[in-house]
């Protein structure tokens, strides 16, 4: 405004006054900007922190430091993606390690043994589980899985003098499957049935 009436007066002076004060104002921003930024970047503690801080240094670049602790928090940030970087990767390999060991215990079947060490089950429970493949199985108590023949059971009970079994799954289950009580739709005790007599001569 004094510019517009130069001449007049002390207009010019004025005029001069207000542009020192309004560059004077100019910098007193920029330090305010500076000093925010460095309070920021020097209670940093997260990645976040350090982006925020190198955004503030940024709009004071070239001014004192700034320039330098803008790139101290770049430094910090790359720091952090590489950790980041190294976490994520640890986890997913042992995410694929757990994987690839739970499918070779399911299929070695160990799994539920495994399971009983991890959560802590009672040592008798997996002493009992371990009874697969032993040929002694007439000491063998109620839920127990046992090893006869060719196929894996299950004791429902124990009586002392005989077992009685539910089979849990047989490597002839092509053999198994639909095997009909009797081959011919008659009356027929189970002492006749076609059955029983597979059972006490091919089945093993």
């Amino acid at each position: 405004m004094f510019k517009s009436i130069t001449g007049y007066k002390d207009a010019d002076s004025l005029a001069e006054k207000c542009r020192l004060l309004a560059e004077q104002a100019d910098r007193d921003a920029v330090e305010r900007e500076y000093v925010f930024a460095a309070y920021e970047l020097e209670n940093a503690q997260t990645r976040e922190d350090y982006e925020q801080a190198e955004a503030l240094l940024e709009k004071v670049a070239g001014y004192k430091d700034a320039d330098r602790l803008r790139g101290e928090c770049a430094q910090k940030v790359q720091q952090f993606k590489k950790r980041s970087r190294a976490i994520k990767g640890c986890t997913a390999l042992l995410f694929a390690a757990v994987v690839v060991l739970g499918v070779v215990l399911l299929y070695s079947g160990k799994l539920e043994v495994l399971k009983n060490m991890v959560i802590g089950t009672s040592s008798e429970t997996a002493k009992k589980s371990l009874v697969w493949g032993k040929d002694l199985i007439s000491g063998a108590a109620q839920g127990d899985e046992v090893t006869f023949g060719s196929h894996q059971w299950c004791v429902l009970k124990n009586d002392g003098t005989a077992l009685l079994l539910v089979m849990l799954h047989s490597e002839q289950d092509s053999e198994l499957r639909g095997r009909p009580y009797n081959d011919e739709l008659t009356d027929v005790t189970w002492e006749d049935s076609t059955v029983r007599k597979w059972l006490n001569t091919e089945f093993k």
